[in-house]
């Protein structure tokens, strides 16, 4: 799975190590999270389906932020590829 490699990528200096930090996958789930969290209205919405579908609310929500992530990811794979494919 393409997690869209590091979110914030730090490079190494002279007396540290670089480090890689979250993907953008989790950056993006975390900020889909957090606005659908804000809103009541998607709160409402996200409880509904948690009870139609058997399952916690919290769980419905990471779901769909991990699919949100992975859309955002997907597209943007395509759009770097159509830039790079252009003259």
């Amino acid at each position: 799975m393409n997690d869209g490699g590091p979110a914030f990528p730090r490079a190494g200096g002279v007396f540290e190590t670089g480090q890689d930090g979250m993907s953008l996958r989790d950056f993006y789930a975390g900020l889909f999270g957090a606005s659908m969290a804000a809103s009541e209205k998607s709160c409402q919405e996200i409880a509904e389906r948690a009870r139609e579908e058997g399952v916690r609310p919290t769980h419905m929500l990471v779901i769909a932020a991990f699919n949100f992530a992975e859309a955002m990811i997907a597209e943007r794979a395509l759009r770097l590829a159509r830039e790079r494919a252009k003259p």
